[in-house]
């Protein structure tokens, strides 16, 4: 399903768990339609394209005579937080219609679903719970250190930054940040350390994230 077919769409009607990624990008000629029919004034964020300086660009659908939209959707005049307020309404309208394609029986208590939504575009106080998300993503150094004391169960900082193809420097920062989390233990032997794989496997590799929720 993807915006724009949410609408009474009961795909998931049956499903104990979905997930909404992301919100609509509504553009800006049907917000310009919302500005225009309330008698209000503003425009679309642009500036001078930095492909062409301005010249304009043969084969560039986004450069307008050197002149490219902002990113971001941000609006500009003296109405442009009445703008953007529509923006927003238009997406989180669209979320909660999308959110709305579970649990598709009012009268039936028994019918429920859990819906993760990967968006902020949702309208105030309509999800249950909010959690931070990413802190960070990890590097390919911090990763391939992952994967090396995994495979290795334990090893001095030495190896691990061998098989790592890293510098004993940054496997070690490496090391003692997963230290701090729990997910290794650090062994001491007079003036050598060893590094013990805990729950390697089971820490998300990708990234850091947060997921202790907040009520709303």
């Amino acid at each position: 399903m993807h915006y724009g077919e949410e609408k009474s769409n009961n795909a998931f009607e049956g499903e104990s768990v979905g997930f909404v990624h992301g919100c609509i990008d509504a553009g800006d000629d049907y917000i310009l339609d919302i500005v225009a029919e309330l008698k209000l004034d503003a425009q679309p964020e642009t500036n001078v394209c930095s492909r062409c300086d301005g010249d304009g660009c043969d084969h560039d659908r986004h450069c307008d005579d050197g002149i490219r939209r902002s990113k971001g959707r941000g609006f500009v005049g003296p109405d442009a937080e009445q703008a953007a307020d529509a923006l927003a309404s238009v997406r989180e309208s669209h979320v909660a219609q999308a959110v709305g394609r579970w649990a598709r029986n009012p009268d039936d208590p028994d019918d429920r679903a859990t819906v993760y939504v990967a968006t902020d575009a949702t309208p105030e106080g309509f999800v249950d719970h909010q959690v931070p998300g990413v802190e960070r993503v990890r590097g390919d150094g911090e990763r391939r250190v992952m994967n090396a004391l995994e495979t290795l169960g334990s090893a001095t900082t030495a190896k691990i930054a061998d098989d790592a193809v890293l510098s004993e420097q940054n496997t070690r920062h490496h090391l003692n940040r997963f230290a701090d989390k729990g997910i290794v233990n650090r062994h001491r032997f007079g003036s050598t350390v060893e590094w013990e794989d805990v729950s390697l496997s089971e820490t998300f590799a990708p990234g850091v994230v947060d997921l202790d929720h907040e009520s709303c």
